[in-house]
């Protein structure tokens, strides 16, 4: 398994699936290796790691508070995206795959598949497939059409996704609207793609800690996730403005870091919502299952969400959650009707309509949770684990 990040040097969801995902595949009885582009003396796992970090990087290293050397998602920073790699993010990404390639031509003989997370591995699975003649499986957990919003195939991001779907031997999308736009925006062939959506973790119920009691006497909405344009951030704020027509004891929490930070401060500003509105920075761990918990309400308005891991780890802490039709989770979460991410008429009432019936509240919320336990990682990964034993055997046969 070639990976990118794990708790709690993560930057996002993709961490926490792929942890979870590890984790099940060991109690299955699977033989797992996970390669990472590096190595902390804090990690506290007992997932069996490889290092393959390149020495190079060991100055880049401290710069991170978390330990991780690289965001999930860091954004290219050179003005101009090119099919070669032509940004900080995507050398390393490069020099990442040929560190894995190493380790992977030492230890030939002991695997038999390659699983690869998103772009950031593709590469790497890409030199193992072609110079190993090891299969392999492309993981979507999000896509540069969802994080841009735009359908330029030419860069160097979208080249990684296209070219390492289409020599994969199978393609895992994590819901069903991820896999028509693979099939819609890249052109994969549908029938190479399976969907296995995100599991939930049932004991985030009974999660101890910190209960998240401030607040006491105000209903508190919460936005959790990169400020990105992709997470429609700027729609929670719009929602919000609505919502304080109504309530104007409402608490907003916007949680999360991300390009569109300074920009929505100043929007912030320029609605006169700064008494209402907090910006919590990027949380993790106790402080974020603290927020969730806290919640009278969680919404999650993405202009394109492969799937929105968080909305149903708020749900799973009976949070009602609202989210918008152009995300995955809605694939498997009940609870509120599903909006369209830029109705914010739409998303304010039902907002009110959470805070001030109790009855419909507990509906939607015993309706969230009777979907959601439903959808465990140990399905999920059963399902992967089927598509490892039909690539393995597909390939001794050839």
């Amino acid at each position: 398994m070639i990976g990118w990040e794990l708790p709690p040097h993560n930057s996002g969801g993709l961490g926490i699936a792929c942890e979870a995902i590890a984790d099940e595949l060991l109690a299955d009885g699977w033989h797992l290796q996970m390669t990472l582009p590096y190595m902390v003396d804090d990690f506290d796992t007992h997932l069996p790691l490889v290092d393959c970090h390149d020495t190079a990087w060991d100055g880049m290293m401290s710069k991170r508070t978390d330990g991780a050397p690289f965001a999930a998602y860091e954004r290219p920073k050179s003005g101009t995206q090119l099919p070669l790699p032509g940004s900080w993010m995507e050398d390393r990404v490069e020099e990442y795959a040929q560190k894995v390639l190493d380790y992977a031509r030492k230890h030939v003989d002991e695997f038999d598949v390659v699983h690869a997370h998103d772009w950031m591995t593709m590469p790497a699975a890409m030199l193992i497939k072609q110079e190993l003649g090891k299969p392999f499986v492309a993981h979507i957990h999000s896509t540069e059409y969802d994080r841009s919003l735009s359908e330029d195939r030419n860069s160097y991001i979208a080249q990684c996704e296209i070219e390492g779907m289409e020599l994969a031997d199978r393609v895992l999308a994590v819901s069903y609207y991820t896999k028509r736009l693979l099939v819609e925006k890249y052109g994969i062939d549908p029938d190479k793609i399976d969907v296995v959506h995100n599991g939930v973790v049932a004991h985030l119920q009974e999660t101890s800690g910190v209960k998240g009691h401030f607040a006491g006497k105000r209903p508190v909405i919460v936005f959790m996730g990169r400020l990105t344009m992709q997470k429609g951030p700027d729609y929670f704020l719009e929602l919000a403005q609505k919502v304080l027509q109504k309530r104007p004891d409402a608490l907003f929490i916007v949680s999360g870091m991300g390009d569109m930070y300074q920009h929505l401060l100043l929007s912030n500003a320029h609605k006169s919502l700064s008494a209402h509105v907090l910006f919590s920075g990027f949380v993790r761990g106790g402080a974020q299952n603290a927020i969730l918990r806290r919640a009278d309400v969680f919404v999650m308005p993405s202009v394109s969400e492969p799937f929105g891991l968080v909305a149903a780890e708020a749900a799973m802490m009976n949070t009602p959650v609202i989210a918008s039709k152009s995300s995955g989770v809605v694939e498997i979460i009940g609870g509120s009707p599903k909006f369209d991410f830029w109705d914010t008429d739409a998303m304010a009432k039902e907002v009110i309509h959470l805070l001030e019936d109790r009855e419909y509240r507990s509906v939607v919320i015993e309706d969230q949770l009777r979907r959601l336990r439903k959808n465990t990682w140990n399905k999920m990964v059963k399902k992967i684990e089927k598509v490892y034993t039909q690539v393995a055997d597909e390939n001794s046969k050839a």
